[in-house]
């Protein structure tokens, strides 16, 4: 999954709008306008259940720009990969949260 907010040559068939926060999200399945303002995304799963927190895709946004913690077990579990192109394409950067006190972060 591939978070853009610019328009890059990986994906010549995208076009990035030039708005704050609104991003788009390559998928194998589909892509999708996300809007990180709103805690939208046109995905199926936004449109029908519409779940708390926001679908895989909004998250996925909010962690890659730094707007929202990637949790510390996550980071800590030999089992979780986090992808390492996470936050490649995007301004922020990705944020762990700080062993035992998730107000500290750190970036990855």
């Amino acid at each position: 999954m591939t978070v853009l907010n610019q328009n890059v040559p990986e994906f010549p068939y995208v076009d990035v709008p030039n708005s704050p926060g609104l991003f788009v999200v390559v998928t194998p399945t589909g892509t999708y306008l996300v809007d990180i303002i709103e805690g939208t995304c046109t995905c199926p799963d936004m449109e029908y259940r519409d779940p708390a927190g926001g679908c895989k895709h909004v998250r996925r946004v909010r962690f890659a720009v730094g707007a929202a913690t990637i949790p510390r077990q996550a980071v800590d579990n030999p089992d979780i990969q986090i992808d390492p192109a996470l936050g490649e394409h995007v301004e922020g950067t990705p944020r762990t949260s700080h062993k035992g006190n998730p107000e500290l972060a750190e970036m990855i």
